[in-house]
């Protein structure tokens, strides 16, 4: 958990034979579960603007865009590509 009580996805991968059938909803679940177990007032978590599978799993779960940040990869093998920032806020922690 962060300094902000916020929980952070590092990443979430799902093999290419198992996408599309609830695996990535399944983990976020229990990501939330474990945060709201820990004292968690929302989760955040960073994806890149060309990823719009990832971004459209966050929205349908919940996530709100937060912000973006156009250098994050600068000095990256992603240089280029812009950090997109979600938050899924917990009714308890508001």
């Amino acid at each position: 958990m962060w300094w902000n009580r916020f929980a952070y996805i590092d990443r979430l991968d799902v093999a290419p034979a198992y996408r599309r059938k609830g695996v990535a909803t399944m983990l976020l679940q229990k990501a939330r579960e474990w945060a709201e177990d820990q004292g968690a007032r929302g989760i955040f978590l960073e994806t890149q603007d060309i990823n719009v599978p990832a971004m459209r799993l966050y929205e349908k779960n919940g996530f709100v865009l937060s912000g973006i940040d156009t250098m994050l990869y600068y000095n990256s093998p992603h240089r280029g590509e812009t950090a997109v920032f979600y938050y899924l806020l917990f009714e308890s922690g508001i």
